[in-house]
């Protein structure tokens, strides 16, 4: 995910953004992980030269059968491929708005497959819990972050020459050129968030109106993200101090597997009683 749009956007000059060499590295990559990957998976070489090739000429039972095992895969290489096609197409959608097609085609193609692959290719694994999943889920959530962060900058951006109308300041450079020097790369200047009023002398008038709501949009997001996790982190919180400093005496913190809603409401108002105000939380 780093290297797939992080390191290609650093590597970019700032003037080369709209040049055909970044849109076609963005593009290599998104169709890599719709067709190129999938129909590797598909094919499964390596299981058909086995199975055919190296199974028949096995000098034991076992080692034939091990030919037939499956090829073996891993949950989490999955989760990462997804996450890495989403997370790319929502990095440059703004500059790139095919990269939402590719991402859903990819998408669709990838379930497929895997489905496939898991019921007739790949090698039977043992269950797996779901923190990988809620892993997964959490640079989802942070594709979102990007992706709207970076829209209000490459919006701010346009159009990405760094030249500005002359001001006639300097009345022999305004004579030769009626543009001068801008520096219109508002991340590399630490500005947040994009919007107009840190920069806005090369942008158009519904530039300004468009990059304003997007940065402004961005703070939003973020923000409603961060309280998200700051509420997880208190529920955290809670948790340790209870198994930290909860008395002997009182029932067991109730678990995950407990279905009783009123259980668990009963057993938080004793630990916060217990407790006195200093550990009185609100919920």
């Amino acid at each position: 995910m780093i290297n797939s749009a992080v390191i290609v956007f650093i590597i970019t000059p700032f003037t080369a953004t709209l040049t055909a060499e970044l849109i076609d590295q963005v593009y290599t990559i998104l169709f890599a992980d719709m067709v190129t990957s999938p129909l590797v998976r598909l094919l499964d070489v390596g299981g058909v030269f086995g199975k055919y090739i190296l199974a028949p000429r096995a000098k034991t039972q076992e080692g034939m059968n091990s030919y037939f095992m499956g090829t073996p895969y891993t949950i989490a290489e999955r989760y990462t491929d997804i996450t890495k096609t989403v997370f790319l197409a929502f990095f440059y959608a703004s500059i790139y708005p095919a990269a939402y097609f590719f991402c859903f085609a990819s998408l669709i193609i990838n379930f497929f497959v895997d489905k496939y692959c898991l019921l007739r290719v790949w090698r039977q694994k043992g269950r797996v819990t779901k923190s990988i999943g809620k892993a997964a889920r959490f640079f989802m959530v942070l594709s979102l972050c990007a992706h709207v962060v970076m829209s209000s900058y490459w919006w701010s951006g346009f159009p990405y020459d760094n030249l500005c109308a002359s001001t006639g300041s300097n009345d022999d450079a305004a004579a030769s050129s009626p543009y001068e020097f801008c520096n219109q790369d508002l991340l590399r200047l630490n500005k947040f968030p994009a919007i107009p009023a840190f920069g806005d002398e090369w942008m158009s008038t519904q530039q300004r109106t468009i990059t304003a709501i997007l940065g402004w949009f961005s703070v939003a997001i973020l923000g409603e993200h961060g309280f998200r996790r700051f509420r997880r982190f208190r529920r955290f919180r809670r948790f340790w101090v209870w198994k930290h400093f909860a008395h002997p005496s009182l029932p067991p913190h109730p678990t995950k597997h407990t279905t009783s809603a009123s259980a668990k409401q009963s057993h938080r108002l004793h630990f916060l009683r217990s407790k006195g105000p200093l550990l009185r939380l609100h919920p």
